[in-house]
């Protein structure tokens, strides 16, 4: 048996197809080196048709010995083939996941490239953000399936999974999400959204029609209707924005922290006290929680304010001596109290929605005396960590996380801590606490809507949105499409004329 397979090994066999001439499709015996001998098959393709103009054949191993099976496998073979090329398709498949990373490939070499305006092709913060949707979910949902066989059917099952993708998808599960920025691998908390917004799912969306338009164009692909990944329409009546905590929950909010800290000793307290300083700061500069959690002591900038500004005054009050019937005279100031912060929201910032949402973040004027307290916390227990003693917090390394775990490394999170406050804000008005009034839902996010309605009733936006805006690393667009009655109550007096 052996002897007559050496024999046929350089023998072609001619399988007849109706209508085409002679070897047009063949098999032979193809010896492998330190494998299993198989029978190969091969098909003549038309010059208009080839991949390659120089290689006129498409092969395929039947990974078999049996001459009348070799036979049988290449004819269905040949079938599939052309069964293709009559419904518009390429011959070979072209797999999904090979060909989101070919287009990765052109948009990034496109970001390289500058129009006559001195801007690139495709901005960088595009590439990035085409990256995490293909990696984290296009490829592990579409895989290796050929682009062609995608209908609107697969996008319409995508869209169900993506949505599920936390609750019990391959999301569910995830505790810590790994990633490159600058040429650093870092990692940061999952942050499980398990209700994607619209405009969430918009964005796979974009980028998987980007990537079949790519393929379509690369392919001289024919789609009577190119299948799309369609976002969902949010519902009419269903409030998107987060709540704000008004006034008086506010006063509960931290009324109820302050009697909690002074019940509390060891972790609980340690922790609350960190608490404290990431709502201070939440409150003061309407950053983003994520945004937040990854500051680090070289992210506060410093900068001189007039001490005449009587804005300031109170801000001072510490700090100033009183006459007799204690009005104010010349403070003794120090330096640092003739300053304000400023936060940095760096590029490399892992909490960033975009990278280029990186600002410097102009605080309210009562934040720089109340976060002092919490760097003079992290100071007195980075001392205690480390045995050693500092002048002042500026001494702390310049990688100090803000918010901190016991051993001074960076905490994950802060929100069960936060969710077991709110529901110990029982007052006579809550009598249920503030995790949920109204049907609303409040978290440590909706601090940052707190902040945005405080700085449009302070007047913030009276001379337009960009400042607000720029400040919170946001749009105007989406500044007045969630409080745009806020902005309008402002100026009633002017609506209500006649």
């Amino acid at each position: 048996m052996l002897d007559q397979l050496s024999n046929m090994t350089s023998k072609l066999i001619d399988i007849p197809i109706s209508g085409e001439p002679r070897n047009t499709l063949i098999i032979t015996l193809r010896k492998r080196r330190g494998g299993s001998d198989t029978y190969q098959a091969r098909r003549h393709i038309p010059m208009e048709l080839r991949t390659s103009p120089r290689n006129p054949y498409s092969t395929k191993s039947l990974n078999t010995l049996d001459i009348d099976t070799a036979k049988s496998k290449a004819l269905a073979w040949e079938r599939t083939l052309f069964a293709r090329i009559d419904n518009g398709k390429p011959i070979h498949a072209i797999p999904f996941d090979k060909m989101a990373n070919a287009y990765l490939v052109s948009i990034d070499q496109r970001s390289e490239i500058f129009n006559k305006n001195g801007r690139p092709l495709v901005a960088k913060s595009a590439v990035i953000r085409a990256k995490t949707v293909i990696n984290r979910y296009l490829i592990p949902y579409f895989r290796n399936m050929d682009v062609n066989d995608i209908k609107n059917s697969n996008c319409n099952r995508y869209l169900f999974w993506r949505q599920n993708y936390y609750i019990d998808g391959p999301g569910a599960t995830e505790e810590l999400i790994e990633f490159a920025r600058d040429g650093k691998k870092l990692k940061r908390p999952s942050q499980k959204n398990v209700d994607p917004s619209p405009s969430t799912i918009a964005k796979d969306a974009v980028t998987f029609n980007q990537i079949l338009k790519y393929a379509a164009n690369k392919y001289d692909l024919s789609y009577d209707v190119l299948p799309k990944i369609k976002s969902p329409t949010p519902d009419s009546h269903k409030e998107t924005r987060r709540p704000r905590f008004t006034d008086d929950k506010l006063e509960l909010l931290f009324n109820t922290h302050d009697d909690r800290l002074k019940e509390q000793y060891g972790r609980n307290r340690f922790f609350n006290e960190v608490l404290w300083g990431l709502m201070q700061l939440l409150l003061g500069t309407g950053i983003r929680v994520s945004e937040a959690m990854w500051l680090q002591i070289k992210h506060i900038e410093f900068v001189k304010i007039d001490p005449r500004d009587t804005r300031y005054a109170e801000i001072w009050r510490d700090f100033v001596s009183h006459g007799e019937e204690g009005e104010f005279l010349n403070p003794p100031f120090i330096e640092e109290d003739r300053k304000q912060y400023r936060i940095r929201i760096a590029k490399d910032n892992p909490g960033l929605k975009r990278i280029d949402q990186n600002r410097t973040v102009i605080p309210t004027r009562f934040f720089t005396e109340k976060f002092r307290n919490h760097l003079e916390f992290v100071q007195g227990h980075f001392e205690k960590c480390h045995d050693v003693k500092l002048d002042s917090y500026w001494d702390l390394p310049l990688e100090q996380y803000l918010f901190i775990d016991q051993d001074c490394s960076k905490v994950q999170s802060l929100g069960n801590g936060f969710n077991a406050l709110l529901r110990g804000c029982v007052s006579e008005v809550y009598h249920d606490g503030l995790k949920k009034v109204d049907g609303e839902s409040y978290s440590l996010s909706c601090f940052r809507p707190t902040y945005a309605s405080q700085q449009i009733e302070a007047g913030a936006t009276a001379n337009g949105l960009g400042f607000l805006a720029d400040n919170m690393g946001t749009s105007p667009e989406m500044i007045r499409r969630h409080y745009g009655q806020i902005m309008n109550e402002r100026h009633a007096k002017e609506l209500q004329k006649i």
